[in-house]
């Protein structure tokens, strides 16, 4: 964004645009500007009309640029370590910012390919009102059979019939129809533009796990697993996590990635629960809000724990 272009977090980046492009940098004259003080220059944050973070068109797609190659190094590395470590990465029935980026890099050749798990309500009213993803999940449960080691030993793999993923012939929403998964303007799924793109309709489709739970028909319960599926029935919301019976945390330890603010508005919650529980935490600077708040906020923190504290703390002061 605009905002976060002009923002003092972000000038060293946008410096790096501006000296490829041949462009003027700003600099800092007092050299102790931070989150909680202006420094000593004339610098503002406030936006006008005639900044070049706003109006220099091959500033803007540059920057972009820059940004996408950092952040992409970033997560082909933590890919890398949670291949190496064993780590799951997991997916439940909303996507984040952490997700497609990944995929993306996959699909580049770049990092090792991490294990995946999704998690999702198999009656999800997101997929109930799509009628080929309620048509994949029958076909699913009508091929399903109960596991054992010589099912499991013997197993072949499915080919799941269906055009839902094909951008060539799902032409239900126009971008999914032009771009694919590689761009859709709407940020959060409550946004009406997000309705009929199959981010909605269907669990992420690149995971290696799929976790489905589901809501059994009372009349049927005691029949094969295809049939006791009640179809007619779906939850309140849609990609609703909350009607899934599990948790992360029932398998294993649980870390997290911060990555883009999106329409997450309880994204400052975890940051902070994740932070005060001491687990494993990611928070990518220099990307849309609270993940930059965060990054501040941390690195106000470390100033604390510098060789000298009152040095380097003396400007909060």
């Amino acid at each position: 964004t605009a905002q976060l272009r002009k923002c003092r977090g972000f000038m060293k980046h946008m410096n790096d645009a501006k000296q490829s492009l041949g462009l003027p940098v700003r600099r800092e004259s007092g050299g102790s500007a931070h989150c909680c003080n202006s420094g000593t220059d004339d610098y503002t944050t406030e936006l006008g009309t005639d900044d070049p973070e706003t109006t220099n068109k091959p500033l803007i797609d540059t920057a972009n640029k820059v940004l996408e190659k950092r952040v992409a190094n970033v997560i082909d590395g933590v890919s890398t370590s949670a291949f190496r470590a064993n780590v799951w990465i997991f997916t439940g029935p909303r996507l984040t910012s952490f997700e497609l980026a990944l995929q993306q890099s996959l699909q580049h050749g770049a990092g090792a390919e991490a294990f995946r798990m999704t998690a999702a309500h198999l009656q999800d009213r997101a997929y109930m009102e799509s009628d080929d993803s309620r048509n994949i999940l029958k076909y699913l449960m009508g091929h399903s059979q109960p596991m054992s080691p010589e099912v499991v030993s013997n197993s072949q793999p499915l080919t799941i019939q269906g055009d839902l993923w094909n951008p060539g012939k799902n032409d239900r929403h126009p971008q999914f129809k032009e771009h694919g998964f590689d761009y859709w303007s709407f940020e959060s799924y409550d946004d009406e533009g997000a309705k009929g793109h199959p981010i909605t309709q269907w669990p992420w489709p690149f995971a290696d796990l799929f976790l489905f739970f589901y809501h059994e028909d009372g009349e049927n319960s005691n029949m094969a697993m295809s049939e006791a599926v009640d179809w007619e029935w779906s939850t309140k919301k849609r990609l609703d996590m909350e009607s899934i019976p599990f948790t992360p945390e029932q398998m294993a330890p649980v870390g997290y990635v911060f990555i883009g603010g999106g329409g997450q508005a309880n994204m400052k919650r975890q940051v902070f629960q994740a932070l005060r529980s001491t687990r494993p935490t990611i928070i990518v600077d220099n990307t849309p809000s609270v993940p930059k708040q965060a990054a501040l906020l941390v690195q106000s923190m470390q100033q604390v724990w510098s060789p000298a504290p009152m040095i380097s703390c003396r400007k909060f002061l």
